[in-house]
């Protein structure tokens, strides 16, 4: 519940698009958005990456967004994050992604409900903070949180990772 909730304020603040799943096959404006998007920075030479792989040996989907991502457009970095100068995040393939660090109760000194956040690393900024997402909802488009390091904090940022990838790509 406190998930919908953060991803609804996001939506009320034009952070994100509140109902709609993310996905290339999605007929909607991000699907839309998020296909032009890898089209214009698929790699042609793009080291054949095998997501399967990884999802087996944890036992956990990715979300296919992302397996659309990483096997069309490769690892990638975003530069100026939220409007900050130099903050980056580069998105990782799938067997530099941490099922570890950021699972539940993993992260010490995280409130109640922060804790309960069952956190997949797939991106990291060269200041210590990473994206990850939330496994716990065992959907297909997990809702994507940021881990604020400073503030050890995990704070909502997308309701998915296609809108995630929209907001790296705009800077916001």
């Amino acid at each position: 519940a406190w998930v919908t909730d953060q991803l609804q304020l996001l939506a009320k603040h034009g952070r994100a698009e509140a109902s709609k799943p993310a996905s290339t096959k999605n007929p909607g404006v991000l699907g839309k958005w998020f296909s032009q998007f890898l089209k214009k920075n698929a790699k042609q030479r793009l080291k054949k990456i095998d997501p399967g792989a990884v999802e087996k040996k944890h036992t956990l989907p990715l979300p296919p967004s992302y397996k659309d991502f990483i096997s069309t457009v490769g690892a990638f970095s975003f530069e100026d994050l939220m409007g900050i100068k130099g903050f980056t995040a580069t998105v990782l393939p799938p067997t530099k992604l941490d099922f570890k660090d950021y699972r539940a109760g993993r992260v010490l000194d995280l409130d109640e409900e922060q804790s309960k956040i069952d956190g997949v690393v797939f991106a990291s900024t060269d200041h210590g903070d990473v994206f990850v997402f939330d496994v716990s909802t065992k959907s297909g488009e997990y809702p994507v949180f940021w881990h604020d390091h400073e503030q050890n904090t995990l704070e909502p940022f997308a309701p998915n990772f296609a809108e995630c990838i929209k907001r790296f790509s705009q800077k916001n």
